[in-house]
């Protein structure tokens, strides 16, 4: 959906497309709220969703104090491109758990912050420390 701002509501109708894909592969995911997915053996999957800011760029962010509560087994990227389409990263917990203090953090928050880049096939996540690939983690 080129050039378009999303309502929180089609935002929850991406993640749930982008999760009922994935059924035959990891199971049944129920969408519990915004950003966290639930399956039926009780594992958690953060989902997060953006549109491209600028060319190639696309801005997340979570709550550090949230993932350490839920304790999911990953983060499922779902980056939306302004020309049409969408990649879709699958970044397993010890990753996010390894990059996450790297990340940066808003101000009096425990919300992190981070950009996934892409560079002609490759996509990088940039963090402080600088950037890390995620292109193995692709959908």
């Amino acid at each position: 959906m080129a050039n378009h701002r999303r309502s929180p509501k089609e935002w929850r109708q991406v993640r749930v497309e982008v999760l009922n894909s994935m059924a035959s592969r990891g199971g049944k995911w129920t969408l519990e709220n915004q950003t966290t997915a639930r399956r039926a053996d009780g594992a958690y999957l953060k989902v997060l969703a953006t549109s491209e800011s600028r060319p190639g760029r696309w801005w997340h962010g979570f709550r550090l104090d949230e993932w350490e509560q839920l304790r999911p087994i990953g983060m499922l990227l779902i980056n939306e491109r302004a020309a049409g389409g969408r990649d879709v990263f699958a970044l397993p917990a010890a990753f996010v758990a390894k990059h996450a203090p790297r990340m940066s953090e808003k101000k009096g928050t425990t919300e992190r912050k981070f950009e996934i880049l892409r560079a002609g096939l490759e996509f990088e996540l940039l963090a402080n420390s600088g950037r890390v690939s995620v292109t193995q983690f692709r959908d």
